[in-house]
């Protein structure tokens, strides 16, 4: 299989803590279909779901009204199977946090243009 045989499957849902289970479901099913083993697979739909949680939980920044969506690519390739997570939310960089008086640590605001470019997890 050449790299344009690559099968893949791409899902766009809302980052929201109730459409995790789509996630979770979707890798643990492509794991099982590239014939990971239980554990395995358990491992990969663990890494992705703690991936795709944070950005549940953080990538809505100061907005709690900003909708994000993320986008979950899964690549069957002959040798490997990748799994990509792209979202919408502002990046996170550690050195362009601030501590403050508390003693808490607190961001400062990007540019909404500088978007995460996403995650990629590979294996087998």
């Amino acid at each position: 299989m050449s790299e344009q045989d690559d099968a893949y499957v791409t899902i766009c849902i809302p980052a929201t803590a109730g459409f995790m289970r789509v996630v979770r479901e979707a890798i643990q099913q492509a794991a099982e279909d590239f014939g990971f083993s239980e554990d395995d697979g358990a491992q990969i739909v663990m890494a992705v779901d703690e991936a795709s949680t944070n950005v549940v939980q953080h990538g809505k920044g100061e907005d709690p009204e900003h909708h994000l969506k993320l986008y979950l690519r899964v690549v069957f390739s002959k040798d490997r199977l990748i799994v990509e997570l792209v979202d919408e939310a502002q990046r996170f960089s550690p050195a362009r946090k601030q501590r403050t008086d508390r003693g808490r640590i607190s961001g400062q605001r990007q540019d909404p243009r500088d978007r995460a470019v996403g995650h990629s997890y590979s294996g087998r």
